[in-house]
């Protein structure tokens, strides 16, 4: 069919068709128009907003060379937008920084050789730049991968803030936390700090001393959950209590358990962080006073000690003395009541009184003696200690031995006084307990030290028993233990049940002291 034989119909129907072809077609360049001055528009708010940033924002390609600078770089760094462009990455990186930088440049190039991978990832650094005046300032730097159609990196977009004034401030504070903690680790008292969920975030040294553990084997555990209930039960009851009010709290003389082992008791001020009216953790003082505990306990058996030696003094005077001096004032009186007294045979009676006297000037040097023998001040150890196991084998101990191996010497009056109330303690609980048959007392000089050695074949007793349990403890053990740290002495007690009992004494020569005698007969 050519055109003259095309109907009228036709003919109008391909015209509309050419009149919507042409309106796509001006439509389609309207569009493009309108493309062109949307992206002419984005890209002149994208660079007013790069030209007027605070932060410099950059462009370098992939081989790490700029293409892009933001005027912001002036001021912050010093430099011109077009000396910044030159300058390579080592050029405008302290050391440290460049190599920073540089592992995190192979880190991110690793990563794109992996099939799956984050294409939007920002990766973040602080990094140390140089100013054109030779200062440095330290910079937070956001990155990522500008990427072409196929997603390959083409090249790096970053923003660069300054961040000095935050670091300085972060430096500061981390000196002051440094500061407070030398004093806190310079004190024995101990110090720790819990988190709003009862985390111990901080220990400092007097507290690992006081636990007996490392810092790192406290710090992370939970107060409330990660401790046996054996080890702190009163103490979670202060804490929660402290919790409870926010007010702080002071405990005393508590009973704790250490994760050594060790029985302590402890003191100390539970401090409430409050947060906005909530609790936000916990600052916890202790200071171990089981020593003074030791002290307190042995202050109270001391005095009793002494009223009981006391009372034993007063009764043996009573008694023996007073007796005495009345028998022989009876006889007196007799003698006074006789008349014609020249008549009367008056010898019987003056015997008796004189043998009175003579009984009681021997129990005043007995008691004398035991308080404080005058043969170890005049003539020293060895003399005092003859005479000791001399009076102990009259007593009834027939198998009493004494054996010293000590130069023609004088020691030190503290170790003798030590040496000699040690062997009276020794032989005194050996009269008293030990049934033992034989006793070898022995006194030598090794090296540089003086060792007694006190053994007998007794009924023995369990060494540990006594330590474990301080209710049953001897207190002429634990007085003798005492009296040795004084002068730097050490005791080694060997016993066991039926086996009798080996107590050996070292005292090194060396040792400064200037420890007096306390008086009693057994210390």
């Amino acid at each position: 069919m050519n055109d003259s034989e095309k109907t009228k119909e036709q003919l109008t129907e391909e015209l509309a068709q050419l009149r919507r072809q042409v309106a796509e077609l001006e439509a389609s360049e309207a569009d493009g128009r309108q493309a062109d001055n949307k992206l002419r528009e984005s890209e002149e708010r994208y660079r007013l907003l790069a030209e007027n940033a605070t932060d410099s924002i950059w462009i370098r390609d992939m081989n790490l060379r700029h293409t892009y600078v933001s005027p912001s770089v002036t001021r912050m760094r010093g430099y011109s937008v077009e000396e910044a462009m030159t300058q390579s990455l080592e050029e405008s990186l302290a050391p440290a920084s460049f190599e920073v930088a540089t592992r995190a440049w192979e880190e991110e190039m690793a990563i794109e050789e992996m099939e799956h991978k984050d294409l939007n990832r920002i990766r973040m650094l602080e990094l140390e730049q140089y100013c054109k005046d030779g200062s440095t300032i330290w910079t937070e730097v956001e990155m990522t991968f500008l990427r072409d159609h196929e997603d390959r990196p083409t090249g790096i977009l970053g923003c660069t803030r300054d961040i000095s004034e935050r670091k300085r401030a972060e430096e500061e504070v981390l000196e002051k936390k440094a500061f407070y903690e030398s004093i806190l680790d310079g004190t024995v008292t101990g110090v720790w700090v819990t988190d709003r969920d009862d985390v111990i975030y901080y220990v400092n040294k007097g507290m690992a001393a006081i636990a007996g553990v490392p810092s790192d084997k406290i710090e992370g555990r939970r107060i409330l959950k990660d401790f046996p209930d054996s080890a702190l039960k009163f103490f979670r009851s202060y804490y929660l209590k402290a919790r409870e009010t926010l007010q702080p709290l002071y405990y005393d003389a508590i009973s704790v358990v250490t994760q050594s082992g060790r029985q302590s008791y402890q003191s100390g001020w539970l401090i409430p962080r409050v947060k906005e009216g909530l609790f936000d953790g916990m600052i916890c003082t202790v200071e171990d006073i089981t020593v003074q505990r030791d002290l307190e306990d042995l202050s109270i058996r001391l005095v009793d000690l002494q009223e009981k030696e006391r009372r034993r003094i007063a009764g043996e005077l009573h008694d023996a003395i007073g007796g005495a001096l009345t028998g022989m004032a009876i006889e007196l009186e007799l003698l006074s009541k006789f008349p014609g007294l020249e008549d009367i045979s008056v010898e019987p009676h003056l015997l008796s009184i004189r043998d009175q006297l003579h009984k009681t000037i021997d129990m005043v040097q007995m008691i004398s003696y035991e308080l404080r023998p005058a043969i170890l001040d005049d003539l020293g150890l060895v003399s005092a200690l003859r005479w000791y196991v001399d009076a102990f084998r009259t007593r009834g101990h027939k198998k009493a031995r004494l054996r010293i191996a000590l130069p023609e010497q004088r020691l030190p009056e503290a170790i003798e006084i030590a040496l000699f109330r040690i062997t009276q303690e020794a032989l005194t609980n050996i009269s008293k307990h030990s049934s033992a048959r034989t006793v070898s007392v022995k006194l030598s000089q090794r090296k540089a030290d003086i060792v007694l050695s006190i053994k007998d074949d007794g009924v023995g007793f369990d060494p540990d028993g006594l330590t474990q349990d301080p209710g049953k403890r001897g207190f002429g053990l634990f007085g003798i233990k005492e009296r040795l740290k004084t002068i730097g002495g050490m005791l080694d007690l060997q016993s066991a049940p039926g086996k009798g009992t080996h107590l050996i004494v070292t005292i090194p020569l060396s040792h400064k002291s200037t420890a007096s005698d306390g008086g009693l007969a057994t210390l």
